[in-house]
């Protein structure tokens, strides 16, 4: 990935691109997945209407403390980048887009800065997942949630650099390309508050220049 993101990264901002052929949302979806594989979400929001439906699809429903309803995630349906579950997915399902859609069906990215973009947040869930001391490739909103609610974030922000660096680089990317989250607006605000390392710099040499050049 290293060589094509040093030449495709620039692309990324600046006038639009021309429109090539007929660049459909799907192209991205079936690059990514990271809206049902629990990379982003803890859970999808539904209906009340739709829990008999959701949980006939086996997936497990949760009620929130304001009474709204989610589907877990990682969804169940989703397995090796397909949703199995795809001609009678929840509403939620239809028409979530990501932020980083747009930009492709536009022509402002290509396909490879795309697919860069996305590789760059699955780099960083590792170094994540490396720091929270779980299980390679065990990453999930919903584990980052546990990890945040047993280790608040003003406890590591400040101190475990290598954490810190991948989840507000995370955080960030999160937000611009794929809808901010809770957890994200959470570590964002906390990491303004709080000063990096006393070099001023953060643990994160490789990934942090690479997610640095796709943003130039």
């Amino acid at each position: 990935m290293g060589s094509r993101s040093k030449k495709k990264g620039k692309q990324t901002v600046g006038p639009p691109k021309e429109a090539i052929g007929d660049r459909a949302a799907a192209d991205i979806c079936m690059k990514c997945g990271m809206c049902c594989d629990g990379t982003l979400f803890v859970g999808a929001d539904i209906s009340k209407s739709e829990i008999e439906h959701v949980t006939s699809l086996s997936f497990t429903v949760k009620y929130r403390v304001n009474g709204s309803v989610i589907f877990e995630q990682p969804c169940p349906a989703f397995a090796e980048g397909c949703c199995s579950a795809y001609e009678a997915r929840p509403s939620v399902c239809r028409t979530y887009n990501c932020k980083l859609l747009p930009e492709y069906t536009s022509g402002r990215m290509s396909m490879d800065d795309c697919v860069d973009m996305i590789e760059v947040v699955r780099g960083l869930t590792r170094w994540m997942e490396e720091a929270m001391e779980i299980p390679l490739g065990s990453f999930s909103a919903a584990k980052l949630q546990s990890y945040l609610e047993e280790h608040p974030v003003e406890q590591w922000i400040g101190t475990n650099q290598a954490l810190r660096a991948a989840a507000v680089r995370h955080a960030q990317l999160i937000a611009a390309y794929f809808g901010g989250t809770p957890m994200s607006e959470q570590i964002l605000a906390a990491s303004q508050r709080i000063k990096p390392g006393v070099d001023g710099r953060d643990a994160l040499p490789a990934v942090t220049s690479r997610v640095d050049e796709a943003d130039q």
